[in-house]
């Protein structure tokens, strides 16, 4: 574990037992999550990538606390959060704050947006009194460029989808968090609403010193707010790297893929692979060897039965593929 990491997450997984009918068959145990391991810095942003099903959220919501995986330990400033109680819980709850997509279902519908916040504040016994709380609800809202005045006592229902986000942001910047998950903050939005929501994170994020796990399957989104991006592929990550190298230089097929699929003018796209056939496969159905197996073309003997393990491929880089390690022992670079 690295001292210096705000949040670290260590061979973490979580299982759920599948649904069964009447007279079906016996349920079985799906991993969702499967022997994650990543940490996020002080004011450094993760993004979490993947299709959806690879278990992105369940990973957010581990890391936050809210989920508890069935094995594996989160450290949150070096203290295991699921053997903290009391006070100690509470702090660390308070310091580490969610971004739902759903902005809409993220707030009360029957109270004003400037009442939540204030609730919030007083369930944690923060800012003092009434009047004290009430200035921080409103500094927070003209923080977000909403206007806290002219804005604290609208419904949720009165406020477009780019409004309620800022209301979200609001609320994480009043509790004076410092870890914000972020789990697909932007996808229910315009393009031009988009834009917005970015740059404030990104421009809070200098101001307060937050860091993010930015949930995403948005690419171009990805590239422009992180620093580092971890690809998910049916529960495990299969590349950790820099965004420059993710982008320039992907090792993993999935990872290829992905940057094949983004929508581009550039006629030649160097770091981009095949596009991808199929679809993710059921987790229940998971063969053996390596998950990606059916969808690679680039699948050998190996990879049917051999799971590749995350390992350290260069600086600052992870990658789990056969074919990849052993092209960069080789001096070969990617798969």
């Amino acid at each position: 574990m690295n001292p210096a990491s705000l949040l670290t997450v260590t061979a973490v997984s979580r299982s759920f037992a599948s649904a069964r009918g009447l007279f079906g068959p016996k349920a079985r145990m799906i991993k969702a999550v499967d022997d994650v391991t990543f940490s996020i810095g002080r004011k450094e942003t993760l993004a979490l990538v993947g299709e959806s099903g690879s278990g992105k959220s369940t990973t957010g919501r581990i890391a936050l606390g809210l989920m508890k995986p069935t094995s594996g330990t989160v450290h949150y400033e070096n203290e295991d959060l699921f053997k903290l109680g009391g006070a100690a819980w509470r702090q660390s709850r308070r310091n580490m704050q969610m971004i739902f997509q759903d902005s809409a279902g993220a707030l009360d519908p029957r109270m004003p947006v400037g009442a939540q916040i204030e609730e919030v504040l007083s369930v944690y016994g923060l800012a003092g009194g009434k009047s004290a709380r009430h200035n921080r609800v409103v500094d927070a809202l003209d923080r977000v460029g909403l206007g806290g005045a002219s804005i604290e006592h609208r419904l949720p229902r009165e406020l477009s989808g780019g409004q309620r986000q800022r209301i979200a942001i609001a609320r994480a910047l009043a509790m004076q968090a410092k870890l914000i998950v972020c789990d697909e903050p932007v996808s229910a939005l315009d393009v031009s609403v988009q834009a917005q929501i970015v740059n404030l994170l990104m421009e809070m994020q200098q101001v307060f010193g937050l860091s993010y796990l930015f949930i995403s399957h948005d690419l171009r989104v990805v590239r422009h707010i992180s620093h580092r991006v971890a690809v998910m592929y049916l529960g495990r990550i299969v590349e950790i790297a820099s965004t420059a190298d993710i982008f320039k230089n992907p090792h993993h097929p999935y990872t290829q893929a992905l940057l094949a699929a983004v929508p581009t003018t550039r006629r030649h796209h160097p770091s981009a692979g095949p596009l991808l056939g199929g679809e993710l496969q059921d987790p229940a159905s998971a063969s053996s060897g390596c998950r990606f197996q059916g969808r690679c073309p680039f699948s050998r003997d190996i990879c049917r039965w051999v799971e590749p393990a995350l390992v350290e491929v260069g600086q600052g880089r992870q990658v789990a593929c056969h074919l990849a390690v052993r092209a960069d022992t080789e001096g070969g670079g990617r798969a």
